[in-house]
């Protein structure tokens, strides 16, 4: 381990939380948003797509800037898009120009995501590294289940604005705990670019896992699109249940996160990915056969999640195991894999059945399977 420092990693964990903030907390105010603005449902949610495009656009741009100019500049730019993006909401009149300050936000969102996974992976080793990724996954998960009830709130206090001027006091300080806490290497060096897009490209390793963690997140991504539909206009349930079961599921994944470090000091990480691989599989065949209700979908998604959250962290750990001197490029090819090829997933599954459990569950076992092949036989290669 090669660390300047012996203060807690927290530092890593807040510099993960910009990216599902933006997105969750802004939530609530959606509805207040197309009325302020006179604007229709599909343009007030251009302001959350938006959002997401820039923060994988961002994943591969600052993961060349940052090694080429360091984490620690990059960490600093990072946050000042970040509180210059959400002053630029708070202010902006024009809604086109309100679309570009979102698009300042998640770049700067995905800058300090970049710097918090390479910062990981360059200063501690493949075990305690898959520990803390999973630790930064608990914080990225446990987000979604609070940040909409923190936004209903600050949206009965005043209006939508005072959302944005929260953005801007966290950002604030994040940008102070990044200057005083932020204590790990930083030595940015001019390489070879293309060489290091080679490397990765053709490390079976960083592919594997790569491919696992869009894997993982397109079972979520998949879930998150069908939840809400299927509970309340198949199920008809009211969007308070709705809420609650989803907090729950949240709260599981947090829950399994943050306990990684005991599961994986008694069993090692490559089980975890194993076991999580395998629940993602048992919980989307469960989706393909079982005739759906309320208990069965929701037995079949916390599997799913718990597979979900043993398979990420280990998986990034992973990935950018052999990428410890160009950490922040892997990261932000990592991320922009993960980030831009999940939604597709999604999207495609949405695109062949709908709103189906069936067909959610179908696309993913195979899939699921492969996968679970694949580092079975690397697991017994390297055994060999």
């Amino acid at each position: 381990m090669n660390i300047l420092t012996k203060s807690s990693p927290f530092i890593l964990y807040l510099l993960v939380t910009p990216s599902p903030l933006g997105i969750d907390l802004h939530l609530p105010a959606l509805i207040d948003i197309k009325q302020y603005f006179n604007i229709d449902n599909s343009l007030a949610q251009l302001s959350i797509l938006v959002f997401v495009f820039s923060m994988g656009i961002g994943e591969l741009l600052f993961g060349f800037l940052s090694e080429y100019f360091g984490k620690r500049k990059m960490g600093y730019l990072g946050s000042w898009l970040f509180i210059l993006g959400s002053i630029g909401v708070i202010l902006i009149k024009n809604y086109d120009v309100v679309l570009l300050c979102r698009i300042l936000q998640g770049l700067g969102a995905s800058a300090l995501s970049v710097i918090a996974y390479a910062t990981v992976n360059e200063n501690y080793q493949e075990e305690e590294a898959a520990i803390i990724f999973s630790t930064q996954s608990g914080f990225l998960n446990i987000i979604p289940a609070v940040a909409p009830v923190i936004g209903a709130m600050l949206l009965t206090i005043w209006s939508w604005q005072l959302i944005f001027i929260f953005f801007v006091i966290y950002g604030v300080m994040i940008l102070w705990q990044f200057h005083t806490q932020f204590n790990y290497q930083d030595n940015p060096v001019k390489r070879n670019y293309m060489d290091i897009m080679k490397k990765l490209m053709f490390d079976r390793q960083f592919i594997l896992f790569s491919l696992i963690c869009v894997y993982c997140l397109g079972f979520i991504m998949t879930y998150l699109n069908i939840a809400p539909i299927l509970m309340m206009d198949t199920f008809g349930t009211t969007i308070f249940t709705f809420s609650v079961c989803f907090g729950v599921n949240a709260a599981v994944i947090s829950i399994v996160s943050f306990s990684l470090k005991k599961i994986i000091d008694k069993v090692g990480a490559m089980k975890c990915v194993l076991a999580g691989l395998l629940l993602l599989s048992f919980a989307s065949f469960g989706l393909f056969i079982t005739t759906i209700n309320i208990i069965t979908f929701w037995a079949f998604i916390i599997l799913g999640s718990i597979g979900f959250a043993l398979a990420l962290g280990p998986s990034i750990a992973f990935a950018l195991a052999n990428h410890q001197n160009h950490s922040s490029i892997a990261s932000g090819v990592l991320g922009f894999c993960y980030m831009s090829f999940s939604p597709i997933l999604a999207f495609f599954v949405l695109s062949l059945g709908g709103i189906n459990t069936t067909t959610f569950g179908g696309f993913f076992t195979p899939l699921g399977i492969i996968l679970l092949g694949f580092v079975l036989y690397k697991q017994r290669k390297t055994a060999l």
